[in-house]
């Protein structure tokens, strides 16, 4: 079983491979030209994921060139339940003096660990993307022959979500 967790091409992949070909084009020289088409096609050639080899109870995150898959294999630990969830975490970005800190907002699928309070992240989703969590969720837990458990986000009583 395998799931491919990057999105598809945006609006900037576009525009840099365009960009990159008419470079390639202006260059008019076949080496360069030839790197130029190169790494305009790159994006569209791969993606990175999240392989299962369920038989032999494994995992692994790879990355995807062509029809070549790069990832090291892992055991698959006891799993209990697949878990689609609200995170949240702050992110600080910039430099001393003009520091940011933004609160990032997502939906998590994740494997739960059996007796662990750790998990194995699969996808993290934006938050309009409910269906397509409780759909990858339940495409997880039925060949591993599991529960899925959709935790939603919670107001407290002071505002605060938890």
């Amino acid at each position: 079983m395998e799931i491919l967790t990057n999105p598809a091409p945006t609006a900037f992949t576009w525009l840099r491979a365009l960009f990159l070909i008419g470079l390639g084009i202006f260059f008019r020289q076949p080496v360069m030209s030839g790197i130029c088409f190169t790494l305009a096609a790159l994006p569209f050639f791969t993606a990175k994921g999240v392989a299962f080899d369920i038989p032999n109870r494994r995992y692994r995150h790879f990355s995807k060139i062509g029809g070549l898959r790069i990832g090291r294999w892992e055991q698959l630990p006891s799993v209990s339940r697949v878990v689609a969830k609200y995170f949240s975490q702050l992110g600080t970005s910039g430099k001393p003096g003009r520091m940011r800190t933004d609160r990032e907002e997502y939906l998590v699928v994740m494997l739960s660990v059996e007796g662990s309070a750790t998990g194995i992240i699969v996808e993290r989703l934006a938050l309009e993307a409910k269906s397509e969590a409780l759909e990858l969720a339940e495409d997880l837990a039925r060949p591993l022959g599991i529960p899925e458990v959709y935790v939603p986000l919670q107001e407290a009583a002071h505002g605060v979500s938890v």
